[in-house]
């Protein structure tokens, strides 16, 4: 009985092709759900990346999502929301970096200079709290915070060393 379970379920899960994930990407795309269609589209390539269609599709979606994003970061750099600019500025280059797989998106390069603006005071504000709390002897408060910094930026100051 359990075979015969496991073999129905590997026959449903390998139903899902390449061609029925870009019609369902498509259908998300058309509704606006533009992350969601760059995931079907993305699947669909991981099933077969010979499918031309899928790999237009993600192109397009992608690019979309990946400037909806950009422009939450801007927004954030823009309001001194540096926190939020970072990990989103992260966020956006991630989804880039998962897409380049498949496709080449592209991002203009004055967003690395904002980044970098951003980064920069998120982590100075950032560092004087590690600090601050080593100073008042809160060692494993201190440590996250110095852990966070180093993921961000592993040569930052001497966050290793106080770490």
């Amino acid at each position: 009985l359990y075979i015969v379970f496991a073999v129905i379920a590997i026959a449903v899960a390998s139903c899902t092709t390449s061609k029925s994930l870009y019609k369902k990407g498509n259908q998300l795309a058309a509704a606006g759900m533009n992350k969601e269609a760059a995931d079907f589209f993305y699947n669909s390539l991981n099933r077969n990346a010979n499918n031309v269609d899928s790999r237009i599709a993600l192109k397009s979606i992608g690019q979309k999502v990946l400037e909806e994003n950009l422009q939450k970061f801007y927004q954030a750099h823009g309001a001194d929301q540096h926190k939020e600019a970072v990990y989103s500025y992260r966020a956006a280059m991630d989804f880039k970096s998962k897409m380049s797989r498949f496709v080449e998106l592209s991002v203009p390069p004055y967003y690395e200079d904002y980044y970098d603006e951003s980064k920069n005071a998120y982590l100075e504000t950032r560092y004087a709290e590690a600090k601050r709390m080593i100073k008042e002897e809160k060692f494993e408060a201190a440590n996250k915070v110095l852990e966070e910094i180093l993921r961000i930026d592993k040569n930052y100051k001497d966050a290793s060393d106080l770490e």
